[in-house]
């Protein structure tokens, strides 16, 4: 578990059951009342992206995400070329 204190930019975090990467965030000291941070949060499974302010010092769940990108070059199978 990680807190408020370890977000940063492209963290992936489990969020309202579902996953996702924090694309902006703003750490706020007001003059008075609590600090808090406020994050621009897009969801890794449908691309959705919300707003949301966690108080200062909240436990967020991190989640490790791997992007794996297939490239693969034509193959030629009797004189037809087939991209894979």
């Amino acid at each position: 578990m990680a807190s408020t204190s370890d977000i940063r930019k492209g963290l992936c975090i489990r969020f309202n059951h579902d996953i996702y990467k924090i694309i902006e965030f703003l750490h706020v000291k007001p003059g008075k009342g609590p600090a808090f941070v406020r994050t621009k949060l897009k969801s890794v499974t449908n691309g959705k992206v919300i707003d949301n302010t966690f108080p200062s010092g909240h436990k967020i769940e991190e989640v490790k995400v791997l992007s794996l990108i297939h490239i693969s070059a034509p193959t030629r199978r009797r004189g037809i070329s087939y991209a894979v």
